[in-house]
């Protein structure tokens, strides 16, 4: 196990980037995750963050999207039966007048800067060798994805099974950015090895489906998305050993109060 990076609490003097206004409060965990119609991304247009309902581990993931396993969480702070949940809503400061908001790279830094204030963060990194998967291209070739413009803003993928089929739906995403998110599907870190380089937009709505018939077994999740990337993707999953980036939580205490 080597040492990757340390990280300590940077004060809010460090000149790093900073929402000008954030609101967390408790939440019920049953609550929609994102608010509006269909929105399935935390960022609104501007940079602002939003959620209703989310974990500190969630929050940690966001801000640190390349970490694939997180150590060292207390129990309300981890995505499990009984975590404490979170209403966030952090705006960054207006843009002047015909200036772009903030990328979404740069929300993400303002966000490790909330996590280093209000909830006291304190984190390393460690490399450590394990199972993985690769995604890769078939021998078919990719397909089923458009280019995203670069004036697009990504949004985390977001991926559905249900019965008999799964979707996908991602907007000016990155191949490193797809296989992480495969990592919560297959509970094993999947890094990208596809060679594909720029942003994709995809656009994989389930197709028309039924309910599984009484006594019938429903096929697991996994199998399901595999078959997508396959099928509609012309990508796949294989199983190898690699170096992961895990991030070690040190130290984190409650929110200070808004």
């Amino acid at each position: 196990m080597a040492l990757w990076l340390t990280l300590s609490l940077v004060s809010s003097s460090g000149g790093l980037p900073q929402f000008e206004v954030v609101s967390i409060r408790p939440a019920d965990p049953h609550a929609s995750r994102f608010p509006g119609w269909g929105w399935t991304g935390p960022l609104l247009p501007g940079g602002e963050y939003v959620s209703r309902a989310v974990t500190l581990e969630q929050l940690i993931g966001f801000a640190y999207p390349n970490a694939f396993q997180v150590d060292g969480l207390p129990t309300w702070a981890a995505g499990v039966r009984g975590a404490d949940y979170f209403a966030v809503d952090a705006k960054p400061a207006r843009p002047e007048r015909g200036a772009h908001g903030p990328s979404t790279e740069q929300v993400r830094m303002m966000m490790r800067q909330l996590l280093f204030d209000r909830f006291h963060l304190t984190l390393h990194f460690d490399r450590r060798t394990g199972p993985v998967y690769y995604l890769v291209v078939g021998k078919a070739g990719s397909k089923g994805m458009t280019r995203a413009g670069p004036e697009q803003r990504p949004s985390p993928p977001f991926i559905v099974s249900e019965w008999t089929t799964a979707a996908l739906f991602a907007h000016a995403v990155s191949m490193p950015e797809l296989a992480h998110s495969l990592s919560t599907t297959f509970q094993r870190p999947v890094l990208d090895r596809t060679g594909l380089a720029g942003r994709y937009n995809i656009n994989l709505p389930p197709v028309k489906d039924t309910p599984l018939p009484p006594g019938a077994i429903a096929p697991k999740p996994t199998d399901l998305v595999l078959k997508m990337l396959r099928q509609k993707l012309g990508l796949d999953l294989r199983a190898g050993t690699g170096a992961i980036r895990v991030l070690v939580v040190d130290h984190v205490g409650h929110p200070t109060p808004n």
